[in-house]
């Protein structure tokens, strides 16, 4: 089922059976049920504990079955404008921007290394930061 929050990736019916396939394949049904995920009720990845193996197959999942790069682009487009944007994701494609995602699916801190390299992607795509 495609979700229905405007600011997911997930919104296109495909992109979110593919990634759901994915998930259920790699992770099973048994341990979805114990975190409290049913075909009926699936809520926001940050809102159930999974552990950081499991976060790493969900990451790659949406990896998998949508352009993150594009997703990235046209979420920064409107604060950077299209140029930029587009900039920032493609240097951000990747290593780097799965683990953004990982980051934010636990709700922990940036690390300094990924705070440094998009300080350093932002300079080079001419980013205002202020």
């Amino acid at each position: 089922m495609a979700d229905s929050d405007p600011g997911s990736p997930l919104t296109d019916r495909d992109d979110a059976e593919c990634w759901a396939s994915k998930v259920v394949g790699a992770i099973g049904d048994d341990r979805l049920g114990e975190l409290g995920i049913t075909a009926d009720a699936v809520g926001d990845v940050g809102d159930y504990a999974f552990n950081d193996d499991e976060i790493g197959v969900v990451v790659d999942a949406l990896d998998d079955c949508i352009n993150l790069r594009d997703v990235l682009a046209e979420q920064f487009e409107e604060d950077f404008g299209a140029e930029a944007a587009g900039c920032v994701a493609d240097e951000m494609s990747g290593g780097l921007l799965k683990d953004a995602m990982r980051a934010g699916f636990t709700d922990s801190d940036p690390s300094a290394d990924f705070l440094q390299s998009f300080l350093d992607i932002a300079a080079k795509c001419d980013v205002p930061l202020s």
